[in-house]
């Protein structure tokens, strides 16, 4: 790849070499063996479940697909796989040099959360299929150990205020709804298409729901990430 494309490795930004190499070996050992799994003609469904969109270009031509993901502000992903019968088949990750604004370890984040998705569907795709969603939200209990840190950390520890967060609340692609008054911000966060978020703001605390259906379909572990990374997003967006 060469400067005349929107987008960069992740050594190109700052302490991105860090990751970098992490980033390659998950996929060369841990997610290597599902990836190959994924169903090209499938990769349409499986884009729509991820919230991206597969994108056709002539620069794109020696490529099976190329999935885009823009979960939050700021935020470009580009998944490619290159189908070879002769070497094995080659997959890899670049960024839009917007990314840049964003502290690496949020894009690597998001990269390594996406890539667990597109593993778990190539390891069975009927997932995108029997995870079927509904509006019904349970309770994210922070005070538990297992939610302590990440979520308290990164979520609970916001100041926002309500002036400018309707403008604000247009840069989320994700942020399907909302309710605001003075003292009070409701959002409703769907990055996927069977998880939703909803995020509740006011004096007195700050509350995370999530949709129950997805708990039965991911680990807690990767739904804590991120809802954590989301938060992070809302945050810098919110302060700005």
């Amino acid at each position: 790849m060469n400067n005349i494309f929107p987008f960069v490795q992740l050594k190109s930004f700052q302490n991105g070499w860090r990751y970098s190499g992490k980033l390659k070996e998950f996929i060369k050992h841990k997610y290597y063996s599902s990836l190959v799994k994924i169903n090209d003609s499938s990769i349409y469904d499986i884009s729509e479940y991820l919230h991206g969109t597969v994108l056709t270009s002539k620069i794109f031509k020696n490529f099976a697909w190329v999935l885009y993901l823009n979960p939050v502000p700021n935020i470009q992903i580009y998944i490619f796989c290159e189908r070879n019968s002769k070497s094995g088949d080659n997959f890899s990750i670049f960024f839009g040099k917007e990314c840049g604004e964003i502290p690496v370890e949020d894009i690597y984040g998001f990269a390594l959360i996406y890539l667990t998705f597109l593993a778990l569907i190539g390891a069975d795709e009927t997932l995108i299929r029997k995870s079927a969603f509904s509006d019904k939200f349970v309770f994210f209990d922070t005070d538990k150990k297992e939610y302590a840190g990440l979520i308290r950390k990164q979520c609970l520890t916001s100041e926002l205020s309500t002036d400018k967060i309707l403008r604000k609340i247009k840069k989320f692609n994700s942020i399907t709804d909302y309710n605001l008054s003075k003292n009070k911000v409701e959002l409703v966060v769907h990055p996927l298409k069977s998880i939703k978020f909803k995020f509740i703001y006011n004096n007195d605390k700050r509350e995370i729901f999530i949709s129950k259906d997805s708990l039965d379909f991911f680990s807690s572990k990767l739904i804590i990430s991120f809802t954590g990374l989301i938060c992070n997003a809302i945050r810098r967006e919110f302060k700005k």
